[in-house]
């Protein structure tokens, strides 16, 4: 198996194992993930931090997002570029987001 088919396996994979996830686990998670955020060393010094909006089975960052902003730190999120790239963007109004590539919300 070549690389390329061992990312589309892995990515297969990891989609069903999100998918099997129930609300309540992606709450949880969601949780869990800002209570460690607020505990990382590196974090304390940062005054910018990278987030993104997520689909409908992605564990919920938002949580996470909210307690940064709490700690004070301005917070930036990719939106898809015509080259298929990225740039960040720190919206300027808490739904200042709209469906972009993929359906995934990014900055206006």
């Amino acid at each position: 198996m070549d690389i390329s088919e061992e990312k589309a396996r892995l990515r297969s994979e990891i989609r069903a194992r999100r998918r099997a996830l129930s609300d309540d686990e992606r709450i949880t998670a969601g949780q869990a993930v800002a209570e460690r955020l607020a505990c990382l060393e590196g974090l304390k010094e940062a005054k910018l931090a990278l987030a993104y909006m997520p689909m409908k089975y992605e564990i919920d960052v938002l949580p996470a997002v909210e307690r940064l902003k709490k700690l004070g730190k301005r917070i930036a999120f990719p939106l898809c570029i015509e080259d298929g790239g990225l740039r960040l963007f720190i919206p300027a109004e808490e739904n200042g987001f709209e469906p972009g590539a993929y359906g995934i919300l990014e900055p206006d």
